[in-house]
Formats: C-alpha cells, sequence, structure tokens
C-alpha cells in the first residue's frame, strides 16, 4: 500500500491487522488473545474486553442524551463478554471529556452508567480521565467470568446450524428514523434499540452453561461483516438464508422490505448472538432464555447467500469504524 494510504483505505480489520503485525499477540500465563469478542487469560479464569465509543462515530448529541451514552458505553462491552459466555465483573472507565462538559451532562452519564452496571453484576473498579480536545471519547475494560468454556468464534463444525438471537435491523433503524426527522416517541422501541442496547447475558450464560455452543459472537457490525468473520475464525463457510432472518418487523411498514433487509444485513449494533451447535440442538433452544432463530448451516467453505433457494449476491459489509463515506450520525 502507498505511502500516501489513510486508515480509511485500511478499514477496521486492516487496521487491527497491521497492529498485530507489529505488536506481540501471545505471552506467559495462559493469555488466548486477539481473534475473539474477549480475550481469555489465565487458563479460563477471567475473560477481558474493551471497546469505546466516540462523540460523532457511535453518538450524535441531536439523537442521543448523556444518560443514553453512559448506557450504551457498558452494553457494548457487556455484550463481548456475553457472546463469550461469561457474566461480567470489574470495569476500568477511561473518559475524554472537553473542557466545556456541563457537570450535568457528567451527572446523566454516570447515573445511567452505574445503573446498567449494578443490575447487570459489573462494577467500576478504576480509570482514568483526561480533557479532550474534541467530543466525548468513553473506553471501558470489562473483565468477566466465564460459567463454563469460555465460548470462542473458531469452534464452528462443518454441519453445524447457524442462529441468531432477537430481531436485525432495529438499532440501525432507529438511527435512520431520527435522522429523517422522525420523532423518538414515534418508533419508541427502534429508537430505545439504538440509543440503549441490550446485551445478551441471560443467553450467553446459559448457552455456555449447557456446553453445546460450538462457536459464537456478537453482531456489533452487522450480519454482513460478522458472519463472515466466524466463518473465517473457525475456518470454515456458512450457508445463509436470508428467507429466515428475524428482521425486526417494525422495519418494512417504515422503510420497505428491501431497505428493512438492508438494515439487517449491514446496519450494525444489534448486539445480538450468532452462533452455532449441533443440527440435533435444535428442539433444546427451544427452552433458550429469548428467543432465537435458525438461519443457515456450516459448510466446508465460502459463505453463500440463498433467497427463494437460490444463491444471490453477497450484501457488501459497511466498515462503520473507518467509513468511506458518512453514516446518518
Amino acid at each position: 500500500m502507498s505511502s500516501a494510504a489513510t486508515v480509511t483505505d485500511l478499514g477496521e480489520q486492516g487496521v487491527i491487522d497491521l497492529l498485530a503485525h507489529y505488536c506481540p499477540t501471545t505471552g506467559e500465563g495462559g493469555v488466548l488473545g486477539m481473534g475473539d469478542d474477549a480475550a481469555v487469560v489465565a487458563g479460563g479464569g477471567w475473560v477481558v474486553t474493551t471497546d469505546m465509543v466516540v462523540e460523532s462515530t457511535h453518538f450524535d448529541w441531536r439523537y442521543s442524551s448523556p444518560a443514553d451514552v453512559g448506557h450504551k458505553a457498558l452494553a457494548v462491552n457487556l455484550s463481548d463478554v456475553a457472546a463469550m459466555g461469561a457474566t461480567p465483573g470489574p470495569f476500568f472507565l477511561t473518559l475524554g471529556l472537553p473542557a466545556g462538559a456541563a457537570v450535568a451532562a457528567l451527572e446523566g452519564f454516570a447515573a445511567a452508567l452505574g445503573a446498567l452496571a449494578a443490575a447487570s453484576g459489573a462494577w467500576l473498579a478504576g480509570g482514568d480521565t483526561v480533557a479532550s480536545p474534541a467530543g466525548w471519547v468513553v473506553s471501558i475494560c470489562l473483565l468477566g467470568r466465564p460459567v463454563g468454556e469460555p465460548v470462542q468464534r473458531a469452534g464452528a463444525r462443518i454441519g453445524d446450524s447457524l442462529w441468531v438471537s432477537g430481531t436485525l435491523g432495529g438499532a440501525a433503524g432507529g438511527l435512520r428514523w431520527l435522522a429523517e426527522g422522525g420523532s423518538p416517541e414515534g418508533q419508541a422501541g427502534l429508537v430505545a434499540r439504538h440509543r440503549r442496547p441490550a446485551a445478551r447475558l441471560a443467553l450467553g450464560a446459559w448457552l455456555a452453561r449447557e456446553g453445546r455452543v460450538s462457536a459464537m459472537l456478537d453482531l456489533s457490525d452487522g450480519l454482513a461483516t460478522d458472519g463472515p468473520r466466524l466463518a473465517a475464525a473457525s475456518g470454515v463457510g456458512l450457508a445463509i438464508d436470508l428467507d429466515t432472518l428475524p428482521v425486526d418487523p417494525m422495519l418494512e411498514p417504515l422503510f420497505g422490505s428491501s431497505a428493512a433487509l438492508g438494515l439487517a444485513l449491514t446496519g450494525g449494533e444489534d448486539f445480538e448472538l450468532l452462533f452455532t451447535v449441533p443440527p440435533t440442538a435444535r428442539p433444546w433452544l427451544a427452552a433458550a432464555p429469548t428467543p432465537v432463530s435458525c438461519i443457515g448451516r456450516v459448510t466446508a467453505a465460502g459463505v453463500v447467500w440463498t433467497a427463494g433457494g437460490r444463491p444471490v449476491a453477497a450484501p457488501t459489509p459497511v466498515d462503520h469504524h473507518f467509513p468511506r463515506r458518512s453514516r446518518h450520525e
């Protein structure tokens, strides 16, 4: 790549790959590091994850309150812990604030952060604060305790079935609704999915405890991006049936069927769990604490998308971290 290239040319995965090329990624102490939603430390005793929420990239004050940001900053980390089949523990908060940030805004942020921490079993153990020359920057490092063996992305086996929790596209639909001038009250459910996502902690722990799930990750960047990630980590392929996707039912009446499917595939920030299990596990999944849908199967190689029983063009993934064009936010 030329010396004039930018991080936008690399994209998120390219940036991660560059860092991994230059930095040691293994060490002593039984650490299983890069490549999953969280690292596994000391023989599986802890999983560790970190996520960042940045003003103008992950939130916009036109659409979100400080309380929304406090909730979201922890929720995205909780989702990573859920994807590893773990329960949350201590977290460390690094907070960059503009010098003119209002104390009332900080209080709203802290109250919502604390409320979600208390509800989920997480607690603040330390961190750092610094003046930010631009907008708010929130980074959280969260530790979790696996309830069984930590669930990785790398365990899917040929013949397994592919499942996803909840519905897809709601968070992106809520953002689009607001960006197009809709009132928060007009689509409260979609707006809440954008502003205050919910991590599937109960489902992740249940799947890990039962010991039948072979691979799992959370859908932070959309199925079009995260599905191939799971396949690549496991060294397998996927066959995904678009007709079976649990698209959020509020999307089609608002935006049409084509746009609804696009939001479900590429919108991101749904934080649902994508996982694989043996095909014999279907009856067992009827008891899952969250509704789940079978959307495909694990194959030997390649990611194939079908509709109406026929292969269709693969959806184009969207890089939400280093986008080539601006999002609604």
